[in-house]
């Protein structure tokens, strides 16, 4: 038996030592080195939204195959510390053309980012913004809103003249409200020059099917004509003219308040031929403007993270919910493609 026993145990020992003996004699380890490059890149999907079934005066979130936003993921090397984004819009006003092609996809889209800590403006995770809407200037503007004409060219109080003021809406959904710019003489809306008053009226109780809101914009004291705010307004760049500091709240009836940046391009202004003004929030390069992406007085990153920590990272991904809000009065058919870009900049010392 105690025989038996040790040829089993030194069988079992020499097995192991061969194996052993085997592995040092034949194994080895060399260094590996690897360096990578500085790169900048993301990877935004999907690629394409379509909204097949939009009906206008609503606001529709989920797009074909239920896409509700879209996923930017960090692929390059370095810490990602601001994103912005920019929407296209129609050259020339499409509203009354009863053409759907003259509309433009990105002029209807808005965004809300994902919850963070660092995202541009805390509270922005709950409200979807257009990133930059483009309005264009009512001509023919409804008799039953009331102007005044400017002191430049005299005229009795309450008179509507086209000539003297740039009016249209701003439309969200089935909530618009009216706007009115006094252009004076000179037909600008640059705060310059002795004839051109520097503000626009923007009106503080929206319009809809079924009310009127604010339809009234005279400056005469009348007791009731007030229920419109008047902001100043200033030079923001390049021939660009505005309101800044993201300082125009719209109080809708269904709640959910929003607040912009104003562009503004009036007749007069260098190189306008459709007068029109801009809601702006998250392009802060709008119209290659670049005084609005060095002074960051025109609206917000949707990602600024000053922080490393805070940053997004190679392989993290930040997302952006997005939905079509179709104001009423838009043609039926097959609108204008559009699009949606994302910018960004990176930190390439937060990693050091």
């Amino acid at each position: 038996m105690n025989k038996k026993l040790t040829a089993i145990t030194l069988v079992a020992i020499t097995l192991g030592m061969v194996a052993t003996t085997s592995a040092q004699d034949t194994s080895s380890s060399n260094e590996v080195t690897a360096n990578v490059t500085s790169t900048v890149a993301m990877d935004v999907k999907p690629e394409t939204l379509s909204y097949p079934d939009l009906t206008v005066g609503q606001v529709s979130t989920e797009s074909n195959r239920s896409y509700g936003g879209v996923s930017i993921a960090n692929t390059g090397s370095e810490y990602i510390d601001q994103i912005w984004l920019e929407t296209s819009y129609p050259d020339t006003r499409p509203f009354g053309t009863g053409d759907p092609t003259a509309y433009n996809a990105g002029n209807f889209m808005t965004v809300k980012p994902e919850s963070r800590d660092d995202i541009a403006t805390q509270g922005d995770n709950e409200t979807y913004h257009f990133v930059n809407r483009k309005e264009f200037e009512d001509s023919n503007y409804p008799n039953f809103i009331r102007t005044e004409p400017t002191d430049a060219d005299g005229g009795d109080i309450g008179s509507n003249d086209v000539s003297d003021h740039q009016v249209g809406q701003f439309r969200f959904g089935d909530e618009w409200f009216y706007y009115d710019i006094p252009t004076g003489a000179d037909d600008q809306c640059n705060g310059a020059g002795a004839n051109s008053p520097d503000v626009i009226r923007i009106g503080q109780t929206s319009h809809t099917q079924s009310e009127d809101g604010t339809v009234d914009f005279r400056n005469d004291g009348t007791a009731g004509l007030d229920d419109y705010q008047e902001y100043s307004l200033s030079t923001t760049g390049t021939d660009a003219y505005g309101v800044t500091n993201n300082s125009v709240e719209f109080d809708f009836r269904s709640g959910n308040n929003q607040t912009y940046d104003i562009l503004t391009a009036c007749t007069g202004n260098t190189g306008v031929s459709e007068p029109h003004v801009v809601l702006n929030r998250y392009n802060v390069d709008f119209n290659q403007t670049s005084d609005l992406t060095s002074t960051g007085s025109i609206s917000n990153y949707i990602l600024d993270a000053s922080a490393a920590d805070a940053m997004l990272k190679p392989d993290q991904k930040f997302s952006v919910e997005t939905a079509m809000n179709v104001p009423r009065g838009v043609s039926a058919g097959q609108v204008g493609a559009g699009s949606l870009t994302v910018y960004a900049t990176a930190d390439v010392d937060a990693q050091q």
